[in-house]
């Protein structure tokens, strides 16, 4: 709820993004509207291989906050809807669904586990 926040501009009445944190300037601009962005990426681990164009290839490694307890994505690529959701099972595991579509494949990534690696086709998987 202060500057910089998202929220202390929600406070001061913004209805958009803001060019600048102290909303001294434009009242409509993305300079902070990377946040989908971060989300499909980190949060929900949703990565495409740069040497792999097309989105034939993914590498799935969400950043998994300590107080967040589950995040879900999709994105519609040239060969179709790729989706990733995981969540917290409470027994200090996490359950994740991962589907791809024909033709994709790509790998799940978590610190200190060994990468598995994942077909085309849907993966219900709990570490």
């Amino acid at each position: 709820e202060q500057v910089p926040g998202w929220a202390a501009w929600v406070l001061d009445g913004a209805t958009a993004l803001r060019e600048s944190w102290d909303s001294q300037k434009s009242h409509c601009h993305i300079m902070f509207g990377s946040i989908a962005y971060w989300m499909m990426r980190d949060l929900a681990g949703l990565s495409p291989e740069l040497d792999k164009p097309g989105f034939r290839f993914i590498r799935i490694s969400p950043a998994i906050p300590e107080d967040l307890t589950w995040a879900k994505a999709a994105r519609r690529t040239p060969g179709g809807m790729i989706s990733i959701s995981w969540q917290k099972t409470g027994e200090g595991k996490i359950a994740f669904e991962i589907d791809f579509p024909e033709g994709v494949s790509g790998v799940l990534a978590l610190p200190g586990k060994p990468e598995i690696p994942l077909a085309s086709g849907s993966h219900a998987l709990e570490i």
